[in-house]
């Protein structure tokens, strides 16, 4: 996957993670926004990883 579609996957998972805390388990507007950081942060991580190790094994 390249990067832009990876950004563009990582702000649309972020939104509706936040979206969901916010309205299903209510969680308060005004503190969502650092866990929606660290959510979305954790996610770029693991797409970059995934996203190599799947460049390494298509080479091969």
């Amino acid at each position: 996957m390249s990067t832009r579609g990876l950004l563009i996957q990582t702000l649309i998972a972020t939104v509706l993670w936040g979206l969901g805390m916010v309205l299903v388990f209510d969680w308060p507007r005004a503190e969502i926004l650092t866990p929606m950081v660290f959510f979305a942060a954790v996610y770029w991580g693991i797409g970059r990883v995934i996203g190599l190790i799947l460049a390494k094994r298509s080479q091969k």
